[in-house]
């Protein structure tokens, strides 16, 4: 359990990433694929009605989308991230929002 909002947020606003950021960035990242991967395998090998597997599926996709973000903060200088980070939260549809909000508030339980 970790507050992945608030340590992207912190990450995105920082100029530069010392050793101690791109470790907690590569944390992150192993926890989150293992948690898409656990949610995989459960679509794989349970039985379940289609709202609970869209559910399951849409919790795995904003896990990957999370992976690949955390991925692009270790890539882009300071204020590349930002100005992504602005782009792509334009994009974001309320559907993504709330999915989003939703998955937060279970990492937190």
């Amino acid at each position: 359990m970790f507050p992945l909002h608030e340590i992207t947020w912190e990450l995105i606003n920082k100029p530069d990433l010392n050793d101690e950021d791109k470790e907690q960035i590569e944390h992150c990242i192993v926890s989150l694929s293992k948690k898409a991967r656990s949610f995989e395998s459960v679509l794989e090998t349970e039985t379940m009605t289609f709202e609970e597997a869209k559910g399951i599926f849409d919790k795995t996709a904003g896990l990957l989308r999370a992976v690949m973000d955390l991925k692009e903060i270790d890539e882009l200088p300071g204020p590349e991230r930002m100005t992504k980070f602005k782009e792509d939260a334009m994009k974001c549809t309320v559907k993504d929002v709330k999915g989003w909000m939703k998955f937060r508030a279970e990492l937190a339980e």
